[in-house]
């Protein structure tokens, strides 16, 4: 949760919590994590639920603020979730989409392919052996076909010429 802490009149030095200090987080930076940035008279505070930090300021004395919960970290005007979910149809997730300007991305993750297949290979070599035999002897059986074809068509030839 980030907090923005407004109308201070000093200067943050360093930020203590029970793991070690904060960082300082720059103004652009995008992913949430633990720190703080301080911007002019605005604080911005972010830490993870049910944490306690110690604040050092440049000056000793009362501090004036108040303080209020943003509403995205880092004192961004916007956030973007990122989800995920494992599905076996892909368009129908991605179909609720369509009416906003959100952008769905396909994230595709192979599966594991299981052990090698020995009879794969061998299966490709047969059939890369009997294909052209088969077409050779195919066209070897209509070559003989047409050759028997030719002699019934010569016999009726003959027939006719002798009625």
């Amino acid at each position: 949760m980030t907090n923005k802490i407004s109308n201070i009149d000093a200067d943050v030095v360093s930020v203590f919590s029970v793991d070690g200090q904060l960082a300082e987080l720059a103004a652009d930076e995008p992913h949430l994590q633990q720190g703080w940035r301080q911007t002019g008279g605005e604080f911005f505070l972010t830490l993870a639920p049910n944490s306690n930090v110690t604040v050092t300021f440049d000056r000793s004395g009362q501090v004036n603020h108040s303080v209020q919960t943003a509403s995205h970290f880092n004192g961004h005007n916007l956030s973007i979730t990122v989800s995920g979910i494992h599905t076996g149809d892909l368009f129908y997730w991605s179909k609720r989409w369509d009416d906003t300007p959100m952008l769905f991305t396909w994230l595709v993750e192979p599966r594991e392919v299981g052990a090698f297949n020995w009879w794969l290979p061998v299966v490709a070599v047969v059939v890369a052996i009997v294909a052209p035999v088969a077409i050779y002897s195919l066209v070897r059986k209509d070559q003989r076909a047409r050759g028997v074809v030719e002699v019934f068509d010569s016999l009726d030839q003959i027939r006719l010429e002798e009625e």
